[in-house]
């Protein structure tokens, strides 16, 4: 069989490139390098022992399970609006469903003033500092 350092099981073959758990990956630069970076950060992984297709699935999905609470308290405040008599769809509103599912170029950003004409009755109170 195969041994663990053959492996790389250790933190000494070619997947733990020679470092030692817990300690910070070498990354290089450039886009690909990145997307590395913002994919291992958000999931708080090491990405060594991953590809690159693996932890974008998984930020993916680990976005989907934290969009879900948000995007279900967005949609009960918009039934709950006065004179609102539709449903809306709480996936709708989950930003990961949509690039998952190739809908990217429907998720439309609006800016917060815009709010009270999508949401009736709903007031926004912008306290910043005018400039």
């Amino acid at each position: 069989g195969e041994t663990a350092a053959a492996a790389g099981t250790d933190g000494t073959g070619d997947h733990g490139k020679g470092r030692n758990i817990g300690q910070a990956p070498r990354l290089g630069s450039g886009p690909v390098y990145n997307l590395i970076a913002i994919c291992a950060g958000v999931l708080g992984i090491n990405p060594d022992s991953f590809t690159l297709r693996e932890l974008y699935a998984m930020y993916i999905e680990r976005g989907i399970y934290d969009w879900r609470q948000t995007s279900a308290i967005l949609a009960t405040i918009f039934m709950a609006a006065p004179g609102r008599k539709s449903k809306i769809d709480s996936d709708k509103l989950n930003p990961f469903l949509l690039i998952k599912h190739g809908e990217k170029d429907s998720f439309e950003r609006l800016p917060l003033s815009s709010l009270p004409d999508i949401m009736p009755g709903i007031k926004v109170i912008d306290k910043r500092p005018k400039s």
